[in-house]
């Protein structure tokens, strides 16, 4: 229900459906997440009224330092994914990326990308147990732009 409040009536998903249904969901102002959980990996599904970046991470704690971030954009219609930890607030650096595309589209204003995260990424948060997510976007698709909006939500994934 909140995804259909996120989303205008004429507003048609960018993506086709997934193999597989997205059961998990957050949203934030402007922007929603969807993820399934899998044995080795959780995919995600970023959707935002946009044309900048979309951003998912991951902490374990409400801080955005020590977050593991992974940013989705699309210039000229080529998706590019992004991994960065944070070091202090304004401070992301890029780290090797382990996160694999799956599709994308940019139409209308708006962005959709989704992709796959391995569970046990090297140097990162395990995607399993009590987390905190972190959802943000841009209008700019310049990873140096400072966030439109961003939240932090406390979830459970099954380990």
């Amino acid at each position: 229900m909140l995804f259909a409040m996120m989303m205008t009536a004429s507003a048609a998903p960018l993506l086709p459906p997934p193999a597989s249904p997205l059961p998990g969901s957050a949203a934030v102002r402007g922007m929603t997440a969807r993820w399934r959980v899998e044995p080795e990996a959780v995919v995600f599904e970023l959707q935002g009224e946009t044309t900048g970046w979309l951003l998912v991470g991951f902490n374990d704690r409400d801080d955005i330092v020590g977050a593991d971030l992974t940013f989705a954009r699309v210039v000229d219609g080529v998706a590019t994914l992004h991994d960065h930890t944070v070091h202090a607030p304004g401070d992301h650096r890029a780290v090797p990326l382990q996160t694999t595309l799956l599709g994308s589209d940019q139409r209308d204003g708006r962005t959709a990308v989704r992709f796959r995260v391995p569970r046990d990424r090297a140097g990162a948060h395990a995607l399993s147990g009590e987390l905190w997510l972190v959802l943000a976007w841009s209008v700019s698709p310049d990873l140096d732009h400072h966030s439109r909006v961003r939240a932090h939500q406390q979830i459970s994934l099954p380990e």
